[in-house]
């Protein structure tokens, strides 16, 4: 979003390492692509929540929204941080024209974030943190259940909602691309078809989950249309200047359970607003 909308000048990125330690994320600088917190110098992702809340107790989550000149958290919810970035900087943005949420297909992008949600986003963690073989199965029928439903409406069309890209892409996506880095064999998810993820390498490959990638890289299931967004619409690309990037970490803090912040649209990030 920061990318496509062309906001890289007023919101600056620090990227955590992707291990995710016995006291959270941490900023240390000791992985190709995490950046330590440029910021305030912090250790740990953790320190930061105080100064929105002091008497916070709950998980530490990324991505995080923060004020530079307020010195706090602004959101640490991935699917709001979306909606503000795609508006709520336009007077900054190189790109205002880009809109990601129109008004004309928000009731279909709604609708289509919804079950991409349930069955997908977090479709792998139920598959993955199933306390029951049987609820196992049942989520790994779901989730790919909902893949091919993605399928079939990106081999009649481009993009999810329509004739343009929008948010419920970008929703799609970050989860669909983890699938060439281990989330099929780390949650046990892999179908017997499974084929690699095209292009994910030259996506996001030097800032991979190590956990995920040492057990099995590149096994994930994924049709070609799935990516057809980024691969025959130029313009929609990542911007390789913009600075690094770890789309896809997803933590877990709190009895081996992920909270839906970690679930939706994840990113082991700390955005900080100029």
């Amino acid at each position: 979003m920061r990318a496509l909308k062309g906001l890289e000048q007023v919101i600056s990125v620090d990227v955590v390492h992707p291990h995710l330690t016995d006291q959270g994320w941490s900023f240390d600088t000791g992985f190709h692509g995490a950046t330590g917190d440029t910021v305030a110098a912090r250790q740990l992702l953790r320190e930061a929540y105080p100064a929105a809340d002091p008497l916070f107790k709950g998980v530490v989550t990324v991505p995080v929204l923060w004020d530079k000149r307020l010195g706090t958290i602004v959101n640490n919810e991935s699917a709001e941080i979306i909606r503000m970035l795609n508006s709520g900087f336009q007077a900054w943005a190189r790109h205002p024209e880009l809109d990601l949420y129109p008004l004309r297909l928000r009731t279909a992008i709604d609708e289509t974030n919804a079950w991409v949600y349930a069955d997908i986003n977090n479709g792998v963690y139920r598959s993955g943190f199933a306390r029951s073989q049987q609820a196992h199965e049942a989520a790994v029928e779901r989730l790919f259940a909902a893949l091919d439903r993605a399928e079939a409406i990106l081999m009649r069309q481009d993009f999810l909602c329509g004739d343009v890209l929008t948010e419920a892409d970008i929703r799609l996506f970050v989860t669909l691309i983890r699938f060439g880095f281990g989330v099929p064999h780390a949650f046990q998810v892999q179908p017997q078809d499974g084929a690699p993820v095209p292009g994910a390498d030259a996506l996001h490959g030097r800032h991979p989950s190590p956990a995920w990638r040492g057990r099995h890289a590149g096994s994930g299931p994924c049709a070609a249309p799935l990516l057809r967004f980024a691969q025959a619409h130029q313009s929609f690309r990542a911007d390789p200047q913009a600075g690094p990037g770890c789309a896809g970490r997803t933590g877990r803090e709190r009895d081996g359970q992920p909270s839906h912040r970690e679930r939706d649209g994840e990113s082991s990030r700390s955005i900080r607003l100029d």
